[in-house]
């Protein structure tokens, strides 16, 4: 984990560096010296000229060890969050078992109007493949992630769009997901899913056909 966080330094402090570089590379821009470009109407912006955008290290930041560490974990959950959505479209099904504890609970009931339910990581990795493998393609969307971190725990709100095809059909599902993490096995793993379904669009017996489909490619072989 922590050469892999090493490995992202330069990467998230091109990120979020920008701000504080700026200020130190342009002080007069917080005496009041700038250009200024005047628009249609009243609309008036201060442009200051662009100077280095990279920070190098932490301090060029001004940020405490405590707020890196916040700041990469944060970045460790947006990629398993993204992992999730990766995985699946992919068929990536090693990729989508490395987002996910070895026992996970799953709430789908806002959607199907079942209880959640806890079970094995096999038994949802599976699950998912029975159930999606058999579209044409699909894919999912993960934004607007929210992140709160609490030592080896963590929790994300993320919002989701799901498109699935099959034979020239379309069906989409929409929401966003809430979102329970751990720390396990040298990287940030998902302990509890909850579904939050807000619309919909196509024909949901895709989702019967695709997962027949599956089947019966299953069988042959």
């Amino acid at each position: 984990m922590q050469s892999a966080l090493l490995e992202m330094k330069p990467l998230i402090l091109h990120w979020i560096a920008p701000q504080a570089v700026f200020e130190e590379s342009h002080p007069r821009a917080h005496s009041g010296s700038s250009s200024t470009y005047t628009g249609h109407g009243s609309d008036t912006r201060h442009t200051p000229s662009l100077g280095k955008t990279r920070a190098n290290t932490i301090e060029d930041l001004h940020m405490s060890q405590e707020e890196w560490e916040e700041w990469t974990d944060r970045m460790e959950v947006s990629r398993t969050l993204y992992g999730y959505a990766h995985g699946v479209d992919r068929r990536d099904w090693d990729g989508f078992r490395d987002c996910f504890c070895d026992e996970v609970e799953i709430d789908l009931s806002s959607y199907n109007g079942q209880p959640p339910v806890t079970m094995s990581l096999d038994d949802w990795i599976e699950s998912v493949r029975s159930g999606l493998s058999g579209f044409d393609a699909t894919q999912h969307i993960s934004a607007n992630h929210l992140i709160e971190i609490d030592g080896d725990r963590a929790h994300a709100t993320s919002d989701f769009q799901a498109s699935h095809m099959l034979d020239g059909e379309r069906v989409v599902l929409a929401g966003w997901y809430d979102t329970q993490l751990k720390r396990e096995r040298g990287r940030w793993r998902i302990s509890r899913n909850q579904l939050n379904a807000t619309w919909t669009q196509g024909p949901p017996a895709l989702y019967a056909q695709a997962a027949e489909r599956f089947a019966e490619s299953q069988s042959r072989d």
